[in-house]
């Protein structure tokens, strides 16, 4: 279905587009588009999407009518476990809670920003991994987010530059975050 703002195409066929980004794209449908999606592409009755246009005036920021578009789409198109999984997944890559679910970091992983890590960028430290991470353009860079309290590795602030790094979920997985807003999950090389 079109393009989006990257220029990658959305598609029905979980092959080429997974259901978490199929969600992701309907869940970030713009406020003047959203009431026409609703009717377009769901089954929802008129009063139902009414009222979701009512409350994305009183309250943009809660995205119901976007969550609403997202869920039916996505589940009429994927199945019912899949937008369980889909919200699961936004949820955990959005909160500030850590995440341990080696499913959900997975899914995030080839959605977001993945990459993958060795037992050196473990070895160098939070510096090493955050450059390796790809968030960093450079050692410098990660060591000023570290001393502005900028980096977090495994849902742990970093404090200093030779500070511990958490031991990976699973023995696998670990998550960068960049200030609030820049996540990237890593996984271990073999």
């Amino acid at each position: 279905m079109g393009k989006t703002s990257t220029g990658e195409r959305v598609w029905l066929d979980p092959a080429k587009t997974s259901a978490y980004a199929f969600y992701q794209y309907w869940l970030n449908v713009d406020d003047r588009d959203v009431g026409t999606y609703l009717r377009w592409f769901t089954l929802l009755p008129r009063e139902t999407i009414e009222a979701l246009e009512r409350d994305l005036v009183g309250q943009p920021e809660a995205r119901g009518a976007q969550r609403a578009l997202a869920r039916d789409v996505t589940e009429r198109t994927h199945g019912p476990e899949a937008v369980v999984h889909a919200e699961r997944v936004s949820d955990a890559a959005f909160s500030r809670e850590p995440i341990r679910d080696a499913a959900v970091l997975a899914t995030l992983h080839d959605a977001v920003a993945g990459f993958s890590f060795s037992d050196a960028d473990l070895a160098g430290g939070p510096v090493s991994l955050a450059v390796a991470s790809g968030l960093f353009g450079s050692a410098g860079e990660a060591r000023r987010a570290i001393a502005q309290g900028g980096l977090t590795i495994g849902d742990e602030r970093v404090a200093a530059a030779d500070s511990p790094i958490p031991a990976p979920v699973d023995g696998e997985w670990l998550v960068v975050r960049a200030g609030k807003r820049r996540l990237a999950v890593g996984r271990r090389r073999r």
